[in-house]
Parts: C-alpha cells; structure tokens; sequence
C-alpha cells in the first residue's frame, strides 16, 4: 500500500477540523437558545410588564399608536409598529399576537425599495381577519406596481377604509399607459373612501370612467370624499348609467374651503346627475359645474335625510334656484355657505337670505346657519338682520367669519377694518337676539364684534 501524499493527509485534516468546528457551532447556537430562554423567564419575574395578561400587554401597545400614526405616513423597518419587532423577543411576541396593531397602512403605489411589496404583505397578514384601512401615495407615478395591485385585490374583503392620494400627475390619467390604474372589486366591506390630490392643477386630469367604476364596486361606501380632482372626459365609450349607493351617508365633493378663498376645487361634482343616495346625511360641494337642474333632480331622486350642507357659492344663485333646492331637503338642521369677493362685490348670500325668509316651511329645523368670506362689505346687513329676526324661534346658532387661507387650508383671521362692521343699530339688534337665545358670532375667528 503506497503511503499517502502530504497533500492529502492536510485534506483529511482539515475536514476532521470542519467536523469539530461544525458540532462546536452546534453546541453554541444550543447554548445561545438556552441563555435566552433563561433571559425570557428572567424577565417574566423581573419585568412587571411580562406578568401582565396579553390582553392588558396588548391595550398598552395600541395605546401608543395614535401618536406614532400622527408621526408615520410610509412603511419603512423602522416605523410602528414594526419597531415593536426589534425591541426583545417578548414584545415581539405581543406585537404579533395584536392583529388590531397592524390594520392600518400607508403604502407606495411603486415601491421605492425591493422588499416593500413583502413587508406590507406580512404586515396585512398580521391583522388576520379584521378590517383593514389602506393609504396608497402615488408619488408621482401614473399606475399601480402590479404587487400592490395584488395585495389590495388580495384583502379586497377586508378593506373597509381606502385613501388614494394623487400626485401632481393623476394616478387615474393615462388610459394608453402600461400600466393604467384598476382596482379589482368587488369591495363589499369598504366603508370609506377618499380620493384627494396633494395640489390642485388644471393640466392634470382624473379619468371619469375609472372614477365611477371605482364606486360601483364599493356598494356599501358610507363616506366619500374627493378633493381637488379634476375630472376630464375622455373620448369613446363612458358608462355613466345611474349608480344607487344606499349606505352613503356622507359625501364630500372637492374642497369648499381651499374653494372659496384659493379657487382650487375640482369638478367631481359631475357623479351627481349619475347618483342616487338615499341614505344621505352630510353633503359639501365645491365648484357646481352641472346644470342647476340637476342638483334639483340629485335631490328629488334621493329624497334622503340630509342634515348637513356645505356649498362654496361659485356665482350668485337664484331665488328660484335656491327656493327649488331648500324645499327638497327639509330635514337640513345646519347650513355652511362660503363665498369669496369679486370686483362686481354680488352679494351671493342674499337670495338665501331672501328665501329663508319668506317662509318657515324651508328648512323648518335648520338650526344652524355658518356663512364664511374674505370680505364682508358686500353683505347685506339689513336683509341679514330681517332673516335672524324670522328665525329666531328657530335658529340656535349663527356665525359670519372673514377667513383666508394658506396653501394647507389652514384657517387665518382677516383684520377687521372700520367698513367691514356692520352699522351700530344692527349690531345693537343682534345683540337684541343673543338675549334671546341666539348664539351670535360675527366677526374674526377669535373677535366677535357682539
């Protein structure tokens, strides 16, 4: 037997080595288990937190993600409640055993990394059964990444709060694009939804056709809210046919806010020739670019509950137009008009006025009335003071605030010159009608001139 080379005693060395190191590196990651379950059981007798219940440890995490939501818009490894995850394995374990920690998110429409997909599934996963809320941000792009896509048709029956966030860019615009933007439904569970855009551009558009498809697979939607779309037609076919939503109760169309004082508004008042709800209790307008008939026809169709209404006075509406209107929604308990001056200074707040003077029987419960502008020279005072004395068995509140702006809608007080008060003998008689009972505010946010 030929004795062996030196070169193949050092190859058996060197496995028998591998061998030794391999069971060693065994014996560790035995040793390494062992001392953190020692650590584990050392924390339940000295951490008062692990000899709670998980139900009361549970209540404890939820209590912090208010805040940390107010703080997190994106999923990233270090947002809450993934940061519960990295703490030690104890919080670990009650972070994953809290489904309601994790059914909120906010995602990208296009993942901006290669595991996002992956974390916002394993997120989702983490609420098992219970209802979900979905923030999606385009950030700019003009589809939706085909796995986001999949996940949000994925837990299509547990989404019952949907948050589109357009960019400048319209997430609905490009009906030739690769990828155009479609969500799969039915959503039967979704009670929510919002459509907004984060600045308000002419150039951009929202497709009308995606948009009314998109409520008719969200049957039982009760609050929507679109802000600042622009809404094109675009050519060929559009299904437009009526859409019954029964369980809408809140429906917000545009911003009248940034509206009336910044004339950034949208025109998604167009679904309201199209919609019925019969259920309605909230509505808000911005920009009413349809024919006055059929705002009339919206409300005759609907015949609902309204108790609320908010509308941005774009023009000066007619006394037989506002008449028409008010005897249609009879159940209103609170009325919020905006309005902006122009160089004519039309007072747009006088033929309601005017209307709700004439007779009780519009609005026989309205007991709030909310008028807002930038300048309050145009108003009519005297015709005013003629509306508040007719109602004054029946209005509780009144209010008329000059307000402006900035670019994030934040309310501003306007200073209040000398010819902006109203007369002394009419402010004497509102404070005539705060004696009676009337809750008066006339003036700036934090001035009431009464």
């Amino acid at each position: 037997m030929s004795p062996t080379s030196p070169v193949a005693d050092l190859h058996i060395q060197i496995d028998k080595l591998s061998e030794k190191i391999e069971i060693q590196k065994q014996v560790l990651r035995h040793l390494e288990e062992q001392r953190s379950q020692a650590r584990i059981q050392l924390n339940s007798f000295t951490d008062p937190m692990a000899r709670l219940p998980l139900e009361i440890q549970s209540h404890i995490f939820l209590c912090v993600e208010p805040k940390a939501r107010h703080h997190s818009t994106q999923v990233d490894l270090g947002d809450f409640p993934l940061a519960f995850l990295n703490v030690c394995h104890f919080w670990r374990v009650i972070a994953l055993s809290t489904p309601r920690l994790w059914t909120t998110i906010s995602m990208m429409t296009v993942p901006r990394t290669a595991n996002h997909t992956k974390v916002c599934k394993a997120w989702l996963g983490r609420a098992r059964t219970l209802p979900l809320s979905i923030s999606l941000d385009s950030e700019g792009c003009f589809g939706l990444d085909s796995g986001v896509q999949d996940l949000i048709t994925q837990y299509g029956q547990q989404l019952r709060k949907l948050t589109l966030q357009l960019p400048v860019g319209s997430l609905f615009n490009g009906l030739d694009s690769a990828l155009p933007f479609r969500l799969e439904g039915p959503f039967l569970a979704l009670r929510d939804l919002t459509i907004r855009s984060n600045r308000f551009n002419k150039l951009d558009s929202v497709n009308r056709c995606k948009l009314m498809e998109l409520l008719r697979v969200c049957p039982a939607v009760s609050h929507c809210c679109m802000s600042n779309l622009v809404c094109e037609e675009e050519a060929g076919h559009l299904d437009l046919s009526p859409l019954t939503l029964p369980s809408l109760e809140t429906l917000h169309l545009g911003n009248p806010f940034s509206f009336a004082f910044d004339r950034m508004g949208g025109n998604s008042a167009f679904i309201l020739p199209y919609l019925c709800a019969p259920a309605l209790k909230d509505l808000s307008l911005t920009a009413l670019n349809i024919p006055d008939q059929a705002l009339v026809s919206f409300f005759a169709r609907s015949a609902s509950p309204l108790e609320s209404f908010t509308l941005s006075l774009e023009y000066v509406w007619t006394e037989s137009f506002v008449d028409q209107c008010l005897r249609l929604i009879p159940t209103l308990t609170a009325l919020k008009l905006f309005a902006v001056s122009d160089s004519e200074l039309d007072d747009r707040f006088l033929p309601f006025f005017e209307v709700l003077s004439a007779s009780h029987n519009h609005l026989p419960l309205l007991r709030q009335l909310t008028l807002r502008t930038d300048c309050s020279s145009f108003i009519n005072y005297e015709r005013l003071l003629h509306m508040l004395t007719t109602r004054r068995t029946s209005l509780e509140s009144f209010e008329l605030k000059l307000l402006w702006s900035d670019d994030d809608y934040h309310e501003y007080d306007l200073p209040l010159d000398f010819e902006a008060k109203p007369d002394a003998d009419v402010l004497a008689a509102l404070r005539q009608l705060v004696k009676g009972g009337m809750s008066i505010h006339v003036g700036s946010t934090t001035r009431n001139l009464l």
